[in-house]
């Protein structure tokens, strides 16, 4: 076999972790750290095995590589070992540079020049990375098998093998020859064929596999896997194997981790590499995680289990035999992300509200990313929120990064104050003997949750996954946190393109709704309304700049009453400021308007944007009156809410544009008003508008460039002659996806939408996929969904209908707003992006 031909090994998930420097190891000779002059060799691999095992593979087989692995070059000056004559040498290393390959099957490499050194001794080790170390004594070279492996989906990761090559020692300094080396293999492959006879994993894929023993690690023939190791180099091939740190690094488990998943259909393999030994008969343990379970099965070996070195050694085992055990489960793999996510994305489908306090991402191709927790000393933590009635956590299970530096870490799991659970996270602490990961046991009265995860560790730990054990049914899992909670965290409130965190707002207050008075309205800033009750504004509140009002617990609503003679209420009129109202009770309900900009005071200005969110709204006016003369509000936003529109009164709007808007300003200014995802009805038949822009007026010419977006929401007992979307002049406008029923046959019920345009000025208009039903079957139903006048537009109508043969809604319930979407329409009508969350206090 020639030379370049020959395939090499690289283990990605291995580290060296030595916690020492260049400078820890003063060589005696002069200062290579100094020197300027570089000895620059080149490597050459003989064709021969050194041992009797070659790196080689097979396809279906073993290990194949490509040829362009780089390799760890450890030198030293010739002769300089610990004990002379020794076998096992301890020699005083300088440094590790890296051999890059050439392309001919070659490598080259260089180091520095030592003053005084007449020859080297160099020593080889596959793979090289930039952070392999050396003890502080320069003695021998630190490295880590990973406990946790990554291989591909389906196939066996070639990256994990380990290889050492024969020294070449007392290399002349001044001679350019080309070194030779031969290397053998130190790990055995082991190669795992699983069954699934009973169909317990049918349909999901797999995303961790464990394999360990219980025989004792403290008897040298037991030490299957391990974590932190070194080399005393040898020329005797037999000599140069494993040899752990100390005990706590020898394992007795691996794991195999699968960032996409692993597919399967009732079989599958793994693969892992492993120290080649003769375990003695103890019981062999497989987990396996998969989208929405964690399997475990137990079985005794009753015999010796070898492993050998110069073999594919093949296991076949059926995970669904006798005796497994099965656990709810889903699990998040962090090794994809390159940030920290504002939810997280699990195997089971779902996202869920954790919140990652003081975390980073750190992006190592080769070895996976890992999400880094810090200590709490600098307040890091994974907090998982408190579980739904009847649910309940089991486990938590910590999957460690192959980078991980943390020599050991207490990892506290804690409700509140109280410790829940505990357990060791480091490179060869207890979760490098379980295989990489740390299983952290709920106890019943904690079950509920919430739970926060800390760490006392200096560094920081590197996690691959995190995976949950649990009873009942989560989902959809209601988060408990507060928002304030959230932002005190470091975390971010996303509110349409508004992000709200400590750099945003970097100051904010929690006011209780029994303290609140207009003050902490008209302060502005960010107010976080704590509290069940309610407060009654008799007055306006006139706000000058930007605010931000967020009731505080996700799960109720802070109620606001709006009384008084007042025309309207929240009157914002701050020069391009951005006011957002969330998870509130607005009960404007005898008033004319909720919330204006009539009458700004800064007349040069308008107001950036107007956003509520996941509010509940009553209103005997329009709940957004656009009402200076002279300006705009720019951005106008409402998602997510249920609004209550006056049965006793007609002509009023979610958003009214005043007709009174003569300035060219002014209808510039207006760019976007969006209405998604909403429920808007009437407790009996009335006449209103969805949005409103404009109004007809004599030698007034109307030239608004707004984008007008009304999309999936659910309307009730809401119709207008006029259409209940009207525009006199939009650039784009999208009616999309709506349903609608009218209870009182004796109505006509007129167009879902109008546009209106000057001529000669084209537009677009979109009305699609909306659905209409009325009781009565006569001919005075629905009319049509478009109505037009003067335009000279794109228009754009497919896929309405009003032919319902049924209700849209499953029911309809007017004192509280909730009007669940029938199947029947759910697919193309209001329920398709409905946020369930809207619906969990009313239900």
């Amino acid at each position: 076999m020639k030379t370049k031909n020959l395939m090499w090994g690289l283990l990605i998930g291995a580290l060296s972790l030595a916690n020492c420097t260049k400078d820890d190891t003063d060589n005696g000779f002069g200062s290579a750290e100094n020197s300027e002059k570089l000895i620059t060799r080149t490597l050459t691999v003989s064709d021969e095995a050194w041992d009797e095992v070659r790196s080689s593979y097979e396809p279906g087989v073993g290990i194949r590589l490509d040829g362009t692995e780089h390799l760890s070059v450890y030198y030293s000056v010739s002769g300089t070992t610990s004990e002379a004559g020794s076998k096992t040498l301890g020699y005083k290393l300088l440094g590790v540079v890296d051999g890059a390959p050439t392309g001919d099957g070659n490598y080259t490499f260089s180091h520095p020049e030592v003053a005084g050194a007449e020859a080297y001794d160099y020593f080889f080790m596959m793979p090289y990375l930039p952070t392999s170390k050396l003890n502080s004594a320069g003695t021998a070279s630190y490295h880590r098998i990973g406990p946790v492996q990554m291989p591909k989906a389906a196939t066996f990761d070639p990256n994990f093998d380990y290889i050492v090559g024969k020294p070449a020692l007392d290399v002349a300094a001044a001679d350019q020859n080309t070194v030779v080396t031969r290397f053998k293999r130190l790990m055995a492959p082991l190669r795992l064929k699983f069954t699934d006879n009973a169909g317990v994993l049918a349909g999901q894929k797999i995303r961790q596999v464990t394999i360990g023993f219980s025989a004792a690690t403290d008897k040298a023939e037991n030490r299957c896997m391990s974590g932190l190791f070194y080399f005393q180099y040898s020329e005797e091939a037999a000599e140069c194997h494993v040899s752990g740190w100390e005990n706590g690094s020898f394992s007795n488990a691996a794991t195999a981790d699968y960032p996409a998943g692993l597919e399967q259909d009732g079989t599958w393999e793994t693969w892992l590499m492993v120290n080649p030994v003769e375990l003695e008969a103890c019981d062999m343990t497989i987990d396996v995680v998969s989208d929405k379970m964690r399997i475990t099965r137990t079985v005794p070996t009753n015999k010796v289990f070898n492993i050998t070195k110069d073999a594919i050694n093949v296991l076949s085992f059926d995970i669904s035999g006798n005796g497994y055990t099965a656990e709810s489960a889903y699990s998040v793999d962090f090794t994809e992300y390159t940030k920290v996510p504002t939810t997280i994305a699990a195997s089971d489908g779902y996202t869920y509200d954790w919140i990652l306090a003081n975390c980073t991402f750190t992006v190592q191709p080769e070895l996976g990313n890992a999400l880094r927790l810090k200590n709490t000393a600098n307040n890091g933590s994974i907090t998982l929120p408190e579980l739904p009635e009847g649910a309940s956590y089991k486990a938590i299970y910590l999957t460690e990064n192959t980078n991980n530096t943390s020599k050991k870490a207490t990892v506290v799991c804690k409700q509140g104050e109280l410790e829940a659970a505990t357990g060791t996270f480091g490179y060869y602490e207890e979760v490098s003997q379980q295989g990489g990961v740390l299983k952290l046991d709920i106890p019943a009265e904690y079950a509920r949750g919430p739970l926060t995860i800390e760490h006392d560790c200096t560094d920081a730990l590197w996690i691959n996954r995190m995976t949950v054990t649990y009873e009942g049914e989560l989902h959809p899992i209601k988060p408990q946190q507060n928002y304030s909670d959230i932002y005190e965290a470091g975390g971010d409130i996303v509110i349409g393109s508004l992000v709200i965190n400590k750099t945003t707002f970097p100051t904010a207050k929690v006011v209780d709704i029994a303290t609140v008075n207009n003050k902490t309205f008209t302060d502005g800033g960010l107010v976080f309304l704590d509290g069940e009750g309610s407060y009654t504004m008799t007055t306006s509140p006139s706000i000058h700049t930007g605010l931000v009002v967020i009731g505080n617990n996700p799960e109720k609503q802070p109620t606001i009453v709006c009384k008084g003679t007042s025309t309207y209420y929240f009157a914002v009129r701050g020069e391009d400021c951005d006011y957002v109202f969330k998870n509130l009770n607005i009960d404007g309900s005898s008033n004319n308007y909720l919330f204006s900009n009539t009458d700004n005071a800064n007349a040069s200005g308008k107001i950036k944007s107007l956003t509520l969110e996941d509010c509940t709204i009553s209103t005997n006016g329009n709940v957004i009156q656009d009402g200076n003369s002279t300006n705009s509000m720019q951005n106008v936003a409402v998602r997510n809410c249920i609004v209550r529109m006056p049965a006793t009164s007609s002509g009023k709007a979610v958003y009214g544009w005043v007709t009174g808007k003569t300035d060219t300003k002014a209808t510039d200014q207006l760019a976007t008003v969006t209405l998604t995802d909403n429920v808007i009805y009437a407790s009996s038949p009335a006449s209103h508008y969805l949005v409103m822009v404009g109004g007809r007026a004599a030698n007034v010419n109307y030239d608004s460039n707004a984008t007008i977006v009304v999309e999936r929401n659910s309307t009730y007992n809401i119709y207008h002659g006029n259409g209940m979307v009207s525009a006199y002049s939009a650039a784009d406008m999208q009616v999309n996806y709506n349903v609608s029923e009218f209870d009182d046959s004796t109505l006509a019920k007129n167009s879902y939408s109008s546009g209106y345009s000057k001529p000669n000025d084209p537009k677009k208009f979109t009305v699609t996929n909306n659905y209409a039903f009325t009781n009565s079957r006569e001919t005075q139903r629905w009319k049509a969904f478009w109505k037009n006048a003067e335009v000279t537009a794109t228009v754009t109508t497919k896929n309405n209908s009003f032919t319902l043969q049924e209700s849209p809604f499953v029911s309809a319930n007017t004192e509280t707003g909730y009007f669940p979407v029938n199947t029947s329409v759910v697919t193309n009508g209001a329920g398709a992006s409905y946020d369930t969350k809207l619906w969990n206090k009313w239900e």
